[in-house]
């Protein structure tokens, strides 16, 4: 059986990848969501990093652009930007 969809965040995206059980998402999830800040966090600036390349070719995964309102402290990019994103993206939830 599997749930509708999730809203990744980077760690347990490297962490399967690194296991080599990333797949286990799309077993589990209709849909697998990531913010623009998740993908760049593990493919872009991790890149040559251990789970990049994975994530890179999950073709299942969905970036999708943010659209919950936002506040004005949630809206700088900061270190944490990526788990912002995230929170964003599950407010309507």
């Amino acid at each position: 059986m599997t749930n509708a969809a999730i809203i990744a965040d980077s760690s347990p995206l490297i962490s399967l990848a690194i296991i080599e059980q990333l797949e286990l998402l799309s077993q589990l999830y209709q849909r697998i969501l990531i913010p623009p800040a998740v993908w760049d966090e593990v493919t872009i600036q991790g890149a040559g990093l251990p789970g990049s390349l994975a994530v890179s070719q999950a073709a299942w995964l969905e970036v999708q652009i943010i659209s919950a309102p936002t506040h004005k402290s949630l809206t700088s990019r900061t270190p944490f930007s990526s788990d912002l994103s995230i929170l964003k993206m599950a407010w309507p939830y």
